[in-house]
């Protein structure tokens, strides 16, 4: 993510986000104080991390069921 645009006034930054987070609506302004330099993977205190594998932003854990055909109803009221 980059930096768009600064503004001192109200010390906020607009950052370039990644597709999937413009897809899931998040706002790309953000306050000075939720801004964090990005550190890097340490191999030797993290030897299992996988760097590979990122957030889905919200993707359903749950599968989805399709319906193949409604066999019967029971009609209420």
């Amino acid at each position: 993510m980059t930096v768009v645009e600064a503004h001192v006034a109200t010390s906020t930054v607009m950052l370039e986000l990644l597709p999937e987070l413009t897809a899931q609506r998040v706002h790309p302004t953000f306050h000075v104080s939720l801004i964090q330099a990005h550190i890097p993977n340490d191999d030797e205190q993290f030897p299992c991390r996988d760097a590979k594998s990122y957030y889905d932003f919200g993707a359903v854990d749950e599968p989805k069921w399709f319906v193949d055909e409604i066999l019967a109803y029971c009609w209420v009221g």
